[in-house]
Formats: C-alpha cells, sequence, structure tokens
C-alpha cells in the first residue's frame, strides 16, 4: 500500500510513511517487552501456587529478575513502567496475605493462632519490601559491559502507597493480639505476701474488663485487614485508650506488690513476670522510683554476705568446722564459698538485664563496686583453703600409702584394715573438687583417685576378712576354740603378711586377698554352721517342754485327768523324741564334718560332752515341767478340780474304793500314780547318748528319784 501510494505520488504518502514507522516501532516495543517480560512468568506462577508462609523464599529471586529487566529491556527501563509493575507485585502479595489470614474470621480466632498468622504475613510483606530497598541499592551491578547505569530515583511511596496502608493495618492488628495475650497473664497471676489477696482481686477485677474490652473486636462484623475501614480505625483508638489506663492501674498494682516483696528474689521474681508490661512507658515512669529501692535491697545483701562470710572465718579460726552436709572439709568449704559467690552472682546478673537508666547512675557505680570488693574476699577464701590443703597432700599420700594392709589390736588381738582416715577424706576431697570443676589438684592426689576403684574393692573385701575374723575370735566357746586352733593358727601366719609385707602402694595384691579371704570365709561359715546346729538342737528340746505327756480331759480344767488314751499318748511321744534324738545325732555327726575333727580326739570328745550336758538339762527341764502339772493339779493350797477318780462300793460290812487307795494293795491308786510318773520319767530313755564314750545307752536320770519320791509323798 505505502508503495502504491509512493508510486502514485500520493498526497497520503507521508502520512501513511508515519504510521508504518510507527507500527515498526511499536512491535519493535512489543517483541523487547515480551522478551524481557517473558522470565517473570514462572516466579508469579510460583508465587500464586506457594503457602504463604514458605512465600518468603521467592522474593530474593523476585526482585533478581526485575532489575535484570530494568538493566537489559531497552523499552522497560523506565520508571513508569517499573513502578507499575512493582505496584501489580504489591497487590499481587497484599491479595496472597489477605487469602491466608482469612479477613471474615480474623478476630474470631484463637488469639496464639492468629497473631502467628498475623506475624507471618507481616514479615513477610516487610521482607518483601526490605528486598526493594537492598536491590535498589545494589542495582548498579546489573548494568555491565559499559552499560549507562539507570538508578531507580522514583519515590518509594509512588511503589508502596496502598502497600504501606495494608501493612499499617496489619501492624495494628498484631498490636491487639498482643496485647491481648500478654494481658491474658493476668488470669493466672497471683500476689503473694501480706497484701497478696488485695492486690490478686484487682488484678482479677482488671482482666475481667479487659476480656470485656476485647468483645468489641470478635463481635464485629467487618474486614479489619481493609485499611478503608474508618470503624476499625475508631475501635483501636477507643481500644488503645483503655489500654493507656490498664497500664497506669497495673503500674500502681506493681508497686504496692513489689514494695510487699520480702526479699531481693521475690522482687525479681515479680519483675521477670511482668518483663512486658514494666518495658511499656506508662508503667515504667510509674514503676521507675523502685529500681532504687531494689538497688538499696542488693546493697543491704551484699552486707548480709559479708556478714556470713565474717561470721565463718570466725567459726574457723574457733576450730568449729560449718561445712556442707556429707562433704569433707576442704571441698566443703569451696563449696560454701560458691554457694556464696552464686548468690551474689545471681542477683547481679539479675541487674543486668533490667533495662533503667539506674544501671548508669553513680549509685550502681558504688554498689557494683562493693560486689567485686565480696567477690575478691571470697576468692582470696577459696585459695586460702585450697592452697592450705594442697600442701599437706604428698606428705599424707606417701606416708599412708606406705603403710600395711591391717594392723592387729595387741590388746585383744582384733583387726583392724589400715586405710588411713585421712586417705578417705583425701579421696573424698578429689571426689568433690572434681564435681567443683577444679583443674588444678595435685598429680599425687589424682593418682590415689584414679585407683579408687582399686582401693575400694581392697577395703571392701579386707574389711570381711577383719568382720569375719574377728566374730571368730570373739564368739569361739572354749570348747570349740581346740577343734579350729590349728586352722586359725594358719590363718594368723597367713594374715602376718597383710600386717607386714604388703603395703597400700604394692601391686598385685589382689591374688593373695582373694586367697585369704577364702580361707577366713570357709572356716566362719563352718563355726557358724555349728553354732546354727547347736541352736537347732535346742529348740528340739525347747519343744519337748511345750505340751506335757498327760492332761485333762479336753484340756478343760475342771475335768479329769485323760487316762483313756495313755497308751496312744506314749507311744506318740516317745516316737516323736526317738525321732529328735535322730536329728540330734545327725546334727552332732555334721558339726563332727564341719570343725574337720578326729571322733577319738580329746577335744572332739570334750565338745560332745558340752553337748550332752544341755541334753541332759533338755531333758531335766522337761521332765520337771511334767512333774509340775502333777504338782499344780495336786496341790491342796492351790484348790485345783478333782484330778483322779476313785469309785466307793459299799459291799458290807466293808467300804472299798476302786482304784485301791491302799499304798500297800497290788494295782491301787499308789500304783497308778507311779506308773504316769514312771512313764514321765522313761522319756529320758528314747534318746540315745551323745557322748557315746561315757559308756551310758541313753539319758535315763537316776538323780531324779528323789523328785519323784518327794513327789510320792505329796500323793
Amino acid at each position: 500500500m505505502v508503495k502504491i501510494l509512493k508510486a502514485k505520488e500520493s498526497s497520503y504518502y507521508p502520512t501513511s510513511q508515519n504510521i508504518l514507522k510507527d507500527v515498526e516501532d511499536a512491535l519493535m516495543e512489543a517483541q523487547d517487552i515480551e522478551l524481557y517480560l517473558r522470565p517473570l512468568r514462572r516466579p508469579i506462577q510460583f508465587l500464586q501456587e506457594t503457602e504463604f508462609p514458605k512465600i518468603h523464599a521467592l522474593i530474593p529471586p523476585l526482585f533478581h529478575t526485575i532489575c535484570l529487566i530494568w538493566s537489559h529491556s531497552q523499552f522497560y527501563s523506565v520508571p513508569a513502567r517499573i513502578i507499575v509493575l512493582l505496584q501489580e507485585f504489591c497487590n499481587l502479595f497484599i491479595d496472597q496475605a489477605r487469602s491466608y489470614l482469612s479477613p471474615e474470621d480474623l478476630l474470631k480466632g484463637e488469639i496464639e493462632e492468629t497473631l502467628e498468622h498475623v506475624q507471618i504475613a507481616v514479615n513477610t510483606l516487610r521482607s518483601f519490601k526490605n528486598f526493594f530497598f537492598s536491590h535498589r541499592e545494589k542495582l548498579a551491578s546489573y548494568f555491565t559491559n559499559g552499560k549507562e547505569f539507570k538508578p531507580w530515583d522514583f519515590q518509594s511511596n509512588m511503589v508502596f502507597a496502598r502497600f504501606d496502608l495494608f501493612l499499617n493495618r496489619l501492624v495494628k492488628i498484631e498490636d491487639i493480639f498482643v496485647i491481648m495475650l500478654e494481658f491474658q497473664k493476668l488470669e493466672k497471676l497471683e500476689f503473694g505476701g501480706v497484701k497478696g489477696k488485695t492486690l490478686s482481686e484487682q488484678i482479677y477485677r482488671m482482666n475481667e474488663e479487659f476480656i470485656e474490652s476485647c468483645k468489641v473486636f470478635k463481635e464485629k462484623t467487618y474486614d479489619p485487614s481493609d485499611y478503608n475501614n474508618v470503624e476499625f480505625e475508631d475501635d483501636y483508638v477507643e481500644f488503645k485508650a483503655k489500654i493507656l489506663d490498664f497500664d497506669r492501674r497495673l503500674g500502681s498494682i506493681l508497686c504496692v506488690g513489689f514494695l510487699d516483696c520480702s526479699g531481693l528474689e521475690s522482687a525479681f521474681k515479680l519483675l521477670a513476670i511482668f518483663g512486658y508490661f514494666l518495658e511499656k512507658p506508662v508503667i515504667m515512669e510509674i514503676f521507675s522510683p523502685n529500681y532504687n529501692i531494689l538497688l538499696q535491697m542488693f546493697d543491704e545483701e551484699l552486707d548480709n554476705c559479708k556478714h556470713l562470710y565474717d561470721e565463718h572465718i570466725r567459726q574457723m579460726e574457733e576450730g568449729n568446722e560449718i561445712i556442707n552436709k556429707n562433704m569433707p572439709f576442704t571441698s566443703g568449704n569451696l563449696k560454701w564459698s560458691k554457694a556464696l559467690q552464686e548468690r551474689i552472682q545471681t542477683f547481679w546478673s539479675n541487674f543486668l538485664y533490667l533495662s533503667h537508666r539506674i544501671l548508669e547512675g553513680p549509685e550502681t557505680a558504688l554498689v557494683y563496686q562493693k560486689y567485686i570488693e565480696m567477690l575478691t574476699l571470697i576468692d582470696q577464701f577459696e585459695e586460702q583453703i585450697y592452697c592450705e590443703w594442697k600442701s599437706q597432700v604428698d606428705e599424707v599420700c606417701q606416708f599412708n600409702l606406705d603403710q600395711p594392709l591391717i594392723k592387729r589390736n595387741p590388746e585383744n588381738g582384733l583387726l583392724s584394715v589400715n586405710f588411713d582416715s585421712k586417705l578417705v577424706a583425701l579421696l573424698r576431697e578429689v571426689t568433690y573438687l572434681l564435681m567443683l570443676n577444679r583443674s588444678d589438684i595435685p598429680d599425687s592426689a589424682l593418682a590415689i583417685y584414679e585407683k579408687r576403684n582399686i582401693f575400694t574393692k581392697y577395703i571392701g573385701n579386707l574389711e570381711l576378712i577383719v568382720q569375719w575374723y574377728n566374730k571368730l575370735k570373739q564368739t569361739v566357746l572354749e570348747v570349740e576354740y581346740p577343734l579350729i586352733e590349728t586352722e586359725l593358727r594358719a590363718i594368723d601366719g597367713q594374715l602376718r603378711e597383710a600386717e607386714e609385707v604388703f603395703t597400700w602402694q604394692k601391686e598385685n595384691c589382689w591374688k593373695y586377698i582373694e586367697h585369704v579371704k577364702a580361707t577366713v570365709y570357709d572356716l566362719e561359715q563352718r563355726v557358724q554352721q555349728s553354732k546354727e546346729n547347736i541352736k537347732t538342737i535346742q529348740q528340739i528340746m525347747n519343744a519337748w517342754a511345750e505340751h506335757t505327756l498327760f492332761s485333762r480331759k479336753d484340756n478343760r480344767k475342771d475335768a479329769l485327768l485323760s487316762l483313756e488314751d495313755k497308751e496312744d499318748r506314749l507311744a506318740k511321744k516317745y516316737k516323736f523324741l526317738k525321732e529328735d534324738g535322730y536329728k540330734i545325732h545327725q546334727l552332732a555327726e555334721e558339726n563332727l564334718k564341719l570343725f574337720k575333727a578326729d571322733s577319738s580326739s580329746d577335744s572332739w570328745k570334750i565338745y560332745i560332752e558340752y553337748i550332752d550336758d544341755f541334753i541332759v538339762d533338755g531333758f531335766f527341764n522337761t521332765i520337771m515341767h511334767n512333774l509340775d502339772f502333777f504338782l499344780e493339779n495336786t496341790e491342796k493350797g492351790l484348790k485345783p478340780a478333782p484330778f483322779f477318780q476313785a469309785q466307793m462300793i459299799l459291799s458290807a460290812p466293808e467300804i472299798e474304793f476302786k482304784p485301791s487307795l491302799d499304798k500297800e494293795a497290788g494295782d491301787g491308786f499308789y500304783d497308778l500314780v507311779e506308773e504316769l510318773l514312771s512313764n514321765v520319767f522313761k522319756m529320758s530313755a528314747q534318746v540315745k547318748r551323745v557322748a557315746a564314750h561315757l559308756e551310758v545307752e541313753n539319758y535315763q536320770v537316776f538323780c531324779t528319784f528323789f523328785i519323784y519320791m518327794g513327789v510320792m509323798d505329796l500323793i
């Protein structure tokens, strides 16, 4: 068309030629813009598809791409177009944030969860704006190969006008939720002290009022993220005014609560609990005078600590060791000093967390100087105590480790483990010093400490040896000693090495200790078992006297002597005694083996006669118990119920008794009593004599004949 107009020399040719040139320029511009804006497709797609909390990671590559477009595109490197592009991205971020926050439920959800979402949105939007400024600063680095640098010299509010309005609205919403969350803590607060109840009630009432103030936002139906909504602004201003009133009231309550604190610890607890509120300007202004009181309290605490220190030093000089429970002298004093040091350091560290101008005043400088002086005194005390201990360590180690393992008391021959108490104290000191993280413990003390497990093993086993040996020496009977004399002398010979040769520094003592331990243990166990066997024999004999051979019928006090089952009673009792006699002989044989004795030796015969003697005593007690039963039931003075029964038969011209009461009559009452008593004495004939060498078959007690005759006379 242009060529035809040119050929015809048409008057429209110049105009057509200009139109063609404009179209060609526009096409070139469109191609350039399409070429350089094409890389934005994927970032935009990612921004739309990515979850909002993760969107911040896409911001740096987005601005990198925008900077490349600005530096390379011929037609897009002008402020008007880049401003529009940035505005579109601002709008995209605003839309994404609104979708994430769900404005219709923003003020009605859980405070913690909603606050977290709002803070994520605020941080993301601020990140977007910060990356704009940071990339604007380094924009020159994108112009390479001699290209002319074109800065973003337009005002930032041309890009962020709407963005800032939305961001400021989110910041206000965040402020509301932060205040709500912090004021929720008032619900759980309780004051102690004299005025605690009154102050807690005031806090409770204030919390109720605050909850009512928060209901205003939850009951509204407007969109709080709409920055054009004036109603929200009015509610926010009113809410902040109420919070200002709450702050003033809370500041007054905190002042009263602080003055009611019992000491520094409770005062710092109060400050820690209300830390957020104390940073608020209104409350800080009201509470500020109390910081001077807090400084005075710390000054008094330093004076108290100095008094404790002086008292401790005085007690030490007088010989009264005041140390921590169960701790030795040195580590106990170091622990005490550490506790005193931590006491004042904890309070001072709490001071350092306070953000108040009092820390920069001259009064604080004076208190700090006193604090440093107190720490210096404690450090000097620790150094003195520790150096005194260190100076004695080598001597204690060398002297006591050269001592024998055990020592014998020359007066009674008893043994004791010869591990000096100074070494025990040394090991305890090292244990606690390591717990206190002391790094300059002497090598000699550490060397002993490294062997503590070996020493513990040695001491534990030596204590057992000493315990068993001393028990043998103290409990062995005169009749038992000859039976173990040879073994005891052999043990004394083995122990002599521990008394004279082996020391705590000598290596390879363990095999010797094990051998001696096994030997002493074997003898002690055998002797103790023999004693247990003797106790068993005594228990057997005690059981004989628990029940009498005869009794009243059905064990009733008003019944007659039961004679119908006499033969059965005798058979059972005699069988029981024979079985017990067999057990006694078995136990005696077991003791023979335990003592490893010769049954024909004089020492064993003496020992077996010793057993025989208390068996005789056992039978004597058993027989006497049965005789006492007869005497108690026939003694006139005790007025017992009838014991025997005799029938009176009228046979003219005489009166007869059955059984006969005539002493000379055969099968009479006298014979019956004599038979019963004879049955009692025959119990001693049921056990064979343990001391067989005495050539007496059993324990028939002939010497009790006189007792028998005395009973018969009473009858």
